[in-house]
């Protein structure tokens, strides 16, 4: 089966222990490509300070470039593209976003430096995966992944 052009990333989601992260894994395999693992577990806690997630995602993607093909993995999506939950407003809302711990800092950097270095001649995919899909944004999923 050969992919269309225009599809650089997935969304892989269902139960725990399906094998999503076997499908990355053989993907990688099989394509002889380079994986470059952003998944939260990986970041947590290691970029606190102010605009660090910027030069993560700018380094991994120049990276990428140069070292093509190449999969940049995210596990856990959820925690990345989170729902907004109903009722939080004010001051503990706003904390939360500005929090260094918190994954969804890299989202907006993803997506900058997506626009920038992934076209339809670069052999960058990104492929993201989720256990639980219905705690993501459905519509921040839709608009960053294509399939």
């Amino acid at each position: 089966m050969r992919i269309p052009e225009n599809i650089r990333s997935f969304l892989f989601y269902g139960p725990p222990g399906t094998g999503k992260t076997l499908v990355v894994r053989a993907c990688v395999s099989e394509t002889n490509s380079i994986l470059f693992d952003m998944s939260p577990i990986n970041i947590d806690g290691k970029y606190t300070a102010k605009k660090e997630e910027e030069k993560l995602v700018a380094s991994v993607m120049v990276t990428a470039k140069e070292y093509q093909p190449s999969i940049i993995y995210i596990d856990e999506c959820e925690k990345v593209w989170p729902a907004k939950k109903k009722g939080k407003k004010g001051k503990g809302a706003k904390k939360k976003k500005s929090d260094p711990s918190n994954p969804a800092r890299i989202k907006k950097a993803i997506a900058k430096w997506r626009t920038k270095f992934i076209d339809d001649k670069t052999r960058i995919t990104i492929i993201g995966c989720t256990s639980a899909p219905e705690e993501g944004s459905k519509k921040e999923f839709k608009k960053f992944f294509d399939k």
